[in-house]
Formats: structure tokens, sequence, C-alpha cells
């Protein structure tokens, strides 16, 4: 089962069946031409941010050089991303929902209250 919801306070809310391997995170992209209030943007406004998703599933890492490193996302988080030009998210639906998994080097920060 597959569920997602972003309250009113903009929490992430992820729920899915699915693990990633090493630093790879799964990501629900959230969708960024529409304003809070409902309003449909054109695609070309975006503020170049790169792209934005919430957590939905962490890998639990990987060793470099023997040393273990550990995500420092976790599930829940509403991210930004790189955008794809220069490290493209591999698609992969799931229950019929189309997610975005990348490497937890590519989440660029996590949004704060």
């Amino acid at each position: 089962m597959v569920a997602f919801a972003v309250d009113s306070v903009g929490n992430c809310k992820p729920r899915v069946s699915f693990q990633p391997a090493h630093d790879f995170c799964l990501i629900e992209p959230v969708e960024r031409n529409v304003t809070p209030g409902g309003i449909a943007l054109p695609k070309d406004a975006d503020d170049g941010n790169g792209d934005m998703g919430c957590v939905v599933a962490v890998g639990p890492g990987f060793y470099d050089s023997g040393i273990f490193i550990t995500p420092t996302v976790k599930v829940g988080d509403l991210v930004y991303m790189l955008t794809p030009v220069y490290s493209p998210p591999i698609p992969l639906r799931i229950d019929g929902k189309q997610y975005a998994v990348v490497r937890a080097r590519d989440i660029i920060g996590v949004r704060t209250k």
C-alpha cells in the first residue's frame, strides 16, 4: 500500500512498502507549480531552487573507504534536490504512483518550518 499526504502545515506523511538500497532515497515529487491557494502557475515560473519532494523511504547508507556513511535525511522530510539537468532522478512507479529515486548526496537541503 502507498499513501501520501501533506497536511496544512506542510508536513509530509508518507507510507510505502519499499526499501531503497545504499544511500538511495525514494522521493514523491511535490507539485511546485500550484500555489497554496490552488492557483496553477506556468512551468517556466520555477524559482530555480531545484526540485522539491517528500522523502518516502531512505536506504541504510553505504561504505566509503571503510567508513559507513548514513544518510542525514529521514522519512517525512520535505527536501530540495538538484535539478534533473545536473543529476537526473531515476523514475519509479509503485502501485500506480510515480516516484523519483535519488542519492542522498543529491539532496541539497531540507525545508524547515
